[in-house]
């Protein structure tokens, strides 16, 4: 499971930061059992992947979407 929690734990994603992160998971990750909680303290969860499946620019996309970095979740 790859699980990435906002640094920022008062993060509120509005919904067009959560359909671009959609996008960008369904394209490029790409998987079919995920969740986008928005937050406050926003996380996402690819339940299908593991986190050496996330590219360092898969991820810096959506540190430019949220506007934060994301942290590994334990």
């Amino acid at each position: 499971m790859l699980k990435l929690v906002a640094s920022d734990p008062r993060l509120v994603l509005d919904e067009n930061q959560v359909r671009r992160l959609r996008y960008w998971i369904l394209e490029i990750l790409p998987s079919s059992d995920y969740l986008i909680e928005p937050g406050p303290g926003a996380v996402i969860t690819a339940y299908d992947r593991t986190p050496d499946e996330l590219a360092p620019a898969l991820r810096a996309k959506f540190e430019e979407i949220a506007g934060c970095h994301w942290l590994d979740a334990p």
